[in-house]
């Protein structure tokens, strides 16, 4: 089953290449990284400030005394899928990752991610509306791609519907592609199709997710 699998994948990404150069993104939204940062900086000891004392673990830090510590990390932008559900008449070719105006900050204490801020435009502005993912930090933690800054992370892509993440890395082997990385979430969402040692390119991620969402399209429509 996984050799016929590993096959398919190949037919496929043979088929596809042809088109992957629509499955680049723009990330280009009107904002710049620095006025990014200077929102989280701004707004994240307001954040930090209402969490109750005695529980800071509970937001990934071990005291108080650590807020002192933040620095702010790179923004990563969030990516989401052109569609996740589809008509009988969709295009493989038509399923692209496009970049929305929300980005995942890490605060960062003494080169540890500890906690995220969620930073999007909200009617009209662009401002701080979440704070904590304690577990989400925790496992961006985990990856050794991930440096202080996590220099090497571009992008996040999120499913919403099968509630999962894969982080989107600059491959240092081969410039100019991207690496996709199933996050924990993505590896339960898609079983035994990833591992945490995947390496996935665009090609495969979007065949995959699309294999799945096809299953949950036609549960759908029999219903």
């Amino acid at each position: 089953m996984v050799i016929k699998h590993c096959f398919i994948l190949l037919i496929i990404f043979s088929i596809f290449f042809i088109y992957q150069s629509s499955f680049l993104y723009a990330q280009n939204t009107g904002i710049t990284e620095k006025e990014i940062r200077d929102i989280a900086r701004e707004e994240s000891m307001i954040f930090l400030n209402d969490i109750p004392v005695g529980q800071e673990v509970l937001y990934g830090f071990e005291n108080r005394d650590q807020f002192k510590l933040v620095t702010i990390g790179k923004p990563l932008q969030i990516v989401s899928l052109s569609a996740e559900s589809f008509p009988d008449d969709y295009n493989s070719a038509d399923l692209k990752l496009i970049p929305k105006e929300e980005w995942f900050v890490p605060l960062i204490v003494q080169n540890t991610i500890k906690a995220i801020i969620t930073v999007t435009k909200h009617q009209g502005r662009y401002q701080a509306v979440d704070f904590g993912a304690k577990d989400f930090a925790h496992e961006l933690n985990s990856f050794p791609d991930v440096k202080g800054e996590t220099n090497n992370i571009i992008s996040i892509l999120r499913v919403y519907r099968l509630q999962s993440d894969f982080l989107i890395i600059s491959s240092e082997i081969k410039p100019n592609q991207n690496v996709i990385i199933p996050m924990v979430s993505a590896q339960i969402a898609l079983l035994n199709d990833v591992s945490c040692k995947s390496r996935l390119t665009e090609t495969e991620t979007l065949y995959l997710l699309k294999d799945k969402l096809e299953l949950l399209s036609n549960e759908d429509i029999n219903k």
